[in-house]
């Protein structure tokens, strides 16, 4: 009897198993949803440690605060591996791709117990030849959700579809960061070209009031021209000190690029005066569709698909199959129980959410056209003001800036001789002043 019944133990928990196994089955997310990985640009200046969103803040690197020269491309470097802001977006990233893991997962099953028609009263509390025995019975029942339509893949694909579009904002973050580096790298240099002039600037008023004092003194010139100097001369030595306190500001600036609050760096090494012409545009259009930002609504596109291919899988109903083993005490016997249940979708077909989602999806691909046609609108301004700029710095150079110079070496010398007033020597000294400045305006106007 006991070989018997532990033979149908065997059978009922064989039985059980199988079920929950096949319940469990199911159409896995393949390969063919996996989309193409965002290009890595930017990452060949430098690599980043491989588990680094991996480790905690207190067993993070220290920050790495430069002394020395500095070079634009160990700004960038240190920019893309110390900006506060990426790693941030890296710890999005993870999160999407956390996601994604659990989206494709199965349901779990269920296991219930129940205890049924214990503790009757009265007539039901007796049994043949048995009085004052109740007649209990025990079910064990374990279940299983299948989902049917696809739903776990679509869920899996939608999912895998955000963490994609997540490092797309990931590499335009990265984009950003080079950009606004790069950019106040060369506000440093402006700065540090910005007081060297005022520096000159002061030198040039300096040697213009000597000039004017020698010849108050012989008696040739008015004491008021002295008076015009020196107060030329104290403008110029607060000129000097505004951009000494510029160039301080841009390099803590720069400094925060890579996350630190102190500059302590030294020169910021670069040329400003070398120009070189502007790209085609022609060849700048071929390259605006591998544009991150451009990218992304490819990316957006197909999560919209994805959004709307889940809603039409959930209108597919699921299927709930349950097994169990049922005991009943008192007569010492067990039947088995199988159960299948379905929703019947007679009142919500899940028909609005499908429409949400097709509404969505034409909308993004009306948004990404927009946008492209607002990238080539804007690629085709910037190029026309780039030309102009260069236009600007050729012109500057080849032509107004030398005859400036010899002007201003002629009137110098003609008011030391008594040629000239003291108003013409100091417009020329200004005007020799402002030759670095017009550069370095230029240049700015090409970064």
């Amino acid at each position: 009897m006991f070989s018997h019944r532990h033979l149908r133990g065997n059978a009922i928990a064989t039985l059980m198993l199988g079920f929950l196994f096949l319940a469990g089955c199911g159409r896995r997310p393949g390969p063919d949803s996996v989309e193409p990985t965002p290009p890595t640009l930017g990452r060949a200046l430098v690599e980043a440690p491989p588990a680094l969103a991996d480790l905690g803040a207190e067993r993070r690197p220290a920050a790495r605060n430069p002394t020395g020269s500095l070079v634009l491309q160990d700004a960038l470097a240190l920019a893309l591996l110390q900006s506060p802001g990426l790693a941030a977006y890296a710890w999005k990233t993870r999160a999407q791709e956390a996601k994604a893991l659990q989206e494709g997962r199965r349901p779990n099953p269920s296991a219930s117990f129940l205890v049924e028609d214990f503790g009757a009263t009265g007539g039901l509390a007796s049994s043949t030849g048995s009085p004052g025995l109740t007649r209990s019975q025990t079910t064990i029942q374990l279940g299983q959700l299948i989902e049917l339509g696809g739903k776990r893949t679509a869920r899996w694909q939608l999912a895998n579809q955000d963490r994609i579009l997540a490092s797309w904002d990931y590499e335009i973050a990265r984009i950003g960061v080079l950009t606004e580096t790069t950019q106040r790298f060369v506000a440093v240099l402006a700065g540090q070209a910005s007081l060297a002039l005022a520096d000159e600037t002061a030198r040039l008023v300096d040697s213009t009031l000597q000039s004017v004092a020698s010849r108050v003194t012989a008696g040739v010139v008015s004491p008021m021209d002295q008076v015009r100097a020196e107060l030329a001369l104290a403008d110029a030595r607060l000129e000097a000190g505004r951009s000494r306190s510029a160039l301080a500001t841009s390099r803590q600036r720069l400094a925060a690029s890579w996350g630190s609050l102190d500059a302590q760096f030294g020169e910021a090494l670069g040329e400003l005066r070398s120009v070189s012409g502007p790209p085609t545009l022609p060849g700048l259009e071929a390259r605006l569709a591998g544009a991150p930002d451009l990218a992304r609504w490819s990316a957006a596109v197909v999560q919209r698909q994805r959004s709307l291919a889940l809603a039409k899988s959930r209108r597919i109903p699921d299927l709930s199959l349950t097994a169990g083993l049922r005991k009943f005490d008192q007569l010492d016997g067990q039947t088995y129980l199988l159960g299948v249940s379905l929703s019947l979708p007679l009142f919500d077909a899940n028909g609005g959410a499908v429409q949400e989602a097709a509404s969505r999806l034409a909308g993004m691909s009306e948004e990404q056209r927009a946008a492209r046609i607002e990238a080539h609108l804007t690629l085709g301004r910037l190029h026309r003001e780039l030309a102009d700029a260069y236009a600007e710095v050729i012109s500057f150079q080849d032509l107004v800036l030398p005859g400036a110079r010899q002007a201003f070496e002629a009137v110098r010398e003609g008011y030391r001789l008594g040629r000239f007033g003291y108003l013409d020597a100091v417009s020329y000294t200004h005007l020799r002043a402002h030759e670095t400045k017009a550069n370095l305006v230029c240049r700015l106007l090409l970064e």
